[in-house]
């Protein structure tokens, strides 16, 4: 799951996330929302790989438990393309974030995810 916003997993989501998946974004995702379905979600991470192509994703810790993952991560990005309505910065930037997932079936059905995003704003020059 988190390969695809690197651009280094499959090319075909479908395989391993539910048609009925749902994103629950904290803070909350581009558009406002903090509840998105798996075309939305998609579409998000898409804009991601524009904004941030050689972005790298770092596995810190990972938990499994039942129906359920735990991974806590570390993005790593370079901003060369439009990001959230402003203009490349070029600038290096790293967050951390959480993400749980709930599996049904074999295909993750359900994401919660809180990343720092003050974190990424900040290094991108967003909150002068």
């Amino acid at each position: 799951m988190l390969g695809l916003w690197a651009g280094s997993s499959t090319d075909h989501p479908h395989e391993f996330i539910a048609e009925s998946y749902v994103n629950h974004q904290e803070p909350f995702a581009e558009d406002g929302s903090s509840d998105i379905g798996l075309d939305r979600w998609l579409e998000l991470v898409g804009h991601h790989r524009v904004a941030f192509p050689d972005c790298t994703v770092e596995i810190l810790t990972q938990l499994a438990e039942g129906d359920k993952v735990a991974t806590r991560w570390r993005f790593s990005a370079t901003n060369t393309g439009s990001y959230r309505g402003k203009a490349p910065t070029g600038r290096k930037v790293s967050w951390t974030g959480i993400e749980i997932d709930v599996f049904e079936d074999g295909k993750i059905a359900e994401s919660f995810v809180d990343w720092d995003m003050h974190r990424q704003l900040e290094q991108l020059g967003h909150l002068e």
